[in-house]
């Protein structure tokens, strides 16, 4: 008799145990959460700047900044920006990759800005996801391929 005074008590334990370790699976660790964060930090730096790339260009008689390499980009840049740290990826401090290909050209020589990478993230913390900023000052994510074809159109070896 005793084993059925709880007719519904196995069924219940099994279901417990097969349910734990998919719910602890689910909840752990801080990477499923912080991997947007990173992202989103990143994307705002990008956005940042597409702005200060802008100012800069308003500066410059429509001209874009003469920097080949990070350095010389972040070196042009600094004083239209808040401060060094929207020069970098949030997630791995590695500096945000400028289109030397655009060094010095002039603005309104590019028919269409929607498709031209001014600034990316070389080494994104999430796989097919590449944080960048177009020259319409359009800052989002896209994945591998889209960036081939980006990479295309904004001269970017």
């Amino acid at each position: 008799m005793k084993d059925n005074q709880y007719p519904g008590y196995a069924a219940l334990a099994i279901a417990l145990i097969s349910i734990v370790p998919i719910l602890a699976g689910g909840c752990g660790g801080s990477s499923s959460h912080s991997t947007p964060v990173d992202q989103s930090q990143t994307l705002s730096n990008l956005g940042e700047l597409g702005l200060a790339v802008n100012q800069y260009t308003i500066d410059y008689d429509e001209h874009m900044p003469i920097a080949t390499n990070s350095t010389q980009f972040k070196a042009e840049l600094m004083p239209y920006t808040r401060d060094s740290s929207v020069f970098v990826d949030s997630n791995t401090n590695l500096p945000l990759v400028w289109n030397a290909s655009l060094a010095g050209k002039v603005i309104t020589s590019y028919p269409d800005y929607s498709v031209v990478v001014m600034v990316y993230d070389q080494d994104p913390p999430v796989d097919n996801s590449i944080p960048l900023v177009l020259l319409s000052g359009k800052h989002e994510t896209v994945t591998d391929a889209e960036f081939a074809q980006l990479k295309t159109t904004s001269g970017i070896q």
